[in-house]
């Protein structure tokens, strides 16, 4: 569930790189419950993948291509690991009438099968 890596376009070669990471997550998950398990390691991750790639801003390409190949292997890491946890903190599953009768009609709009 964990989603976003970045690099600030000071540390890529063409100054306006940014990087990111969207996870494959389970849809309807409990939003607030998992935010509230995720969100302190995944700032503190962000905080820590940003001050290395601000201090490489003077190096040169390979060491910010490496530098970026370890923030993607981090992020599929706090990936995997958010997975796990999220599976032990019994997670809700369920959605209102409402939400599901939107999703149906946009998933029919767009000649996507039905569940």
């Amino acid at each position: 569930m964990c989603d976003t890596i970045a690099a600030s376009g000071s540390v890529t070669a063409d100054g306006i790189t940014l990087f990111g990471k969207n996870s494959e997550r389970e849809p309807n998950e409990d939003y607030q419950k998992s935010m509230q398990y995720i969100t302190p390691q995944r700032d503190k991750l962000e905080a820590d993948l940003l001050k290395q790639a601000l201090s490489t801003k003077k190096t040169d390409l390979t060491e910010r291509q490496s530098l970026a190949r370890q923030a993607f292997e981090k992020a599929r890491n706090f990936d995997d690991e958010c997975h796990a946890a999220l599976k032990s903190l019994s997670v809700v599953k369920s959605n209102s009438i409402l939400y599901s009768h939107a999703w149906r009609k946009w998933n029919k709009a767009a000649g996507l099968p039905f569940r």
